[in-house]
């Protein structure tokens, strides 16, 4: 009992605490590859800005996740979660690793055709229209591949009647309606 009382503690606290401190870094990288003239002039560095927002979704996701579980666990914060958190995460989540994968193939452009390589964005005829040929495809694949994560959790509300005769409102998460079927 005392041991999962200090994971919850450790969970509850711990979490929004990292997660805050991974969100301003990621803010501080974000303004160092955009403010920078130098920094910006590259297409790598466009990629791993939209990396890093995405990322910081990621973990502002968590927080919330945290303190819903931990913290303050109410009828609203549970609505909320279902119905988009948890598939926003998901897709979070897949868009952070394809993003990651594009990152890889535009380093790999890079390091293998050196004198073809058109990673400066000065060079480049319409930079945010080639950010977006890259970026589209990763965003609208995931939100196919995850739009049934929208479906998967359904809020339910328990009617308990007690021994006092008294009645209590439970909410709680299903997450397989299948089985319930």
């Amino acid at each position: 009992r005392q041991m999962c009382i200090r994971d919850s503690l450790l969970i509850g606290h711990g979490v929004p605490i990292l997660g805050a401190i991974g969100i301003l870094a990621n803010t501080i990288v974000v303004t160092a590859l955009t403010r920078s003239e130098e920094l910006s002039a590259h297409f790598f560095n466009w990629l791993l800005t939209v990396v890093t927002i995405i990322d910081s979704l990621f973990l502002a996701c968590g927080i919330y996740e945290a303190i819903r579980q931990n913290l303050d666990d109410s009828p609203v914060m549970d609505l909320i979660h279902v119905t988009i958190i948890y598939p926003f995460r998901s897709m979070l989540m897949l868009a952070s690793i394809y993003m990651i994968v594009l990152l890889a193939y535009e380093r790999y452009k890079a390091v293998s055709i050196i004198t073809a390589y058109e990673g400066n964005v000065n060079r480049i005829p319409h930079p945010w229209l080639h950010l977006m040929r890259f970026v589209t495809p990763v965003i609208g694949g995931v939100i196919l591949y995850t739009l049934p994560k929208f479906w998967e959790l359904e809020l339910d509300s328990l009617t308990i009647h007690g021994s006092n005769n008294s009645t209590q409102n439970l909410h709680q998460n299903i997450s397989n309606i299948a089985a319930l079927e």
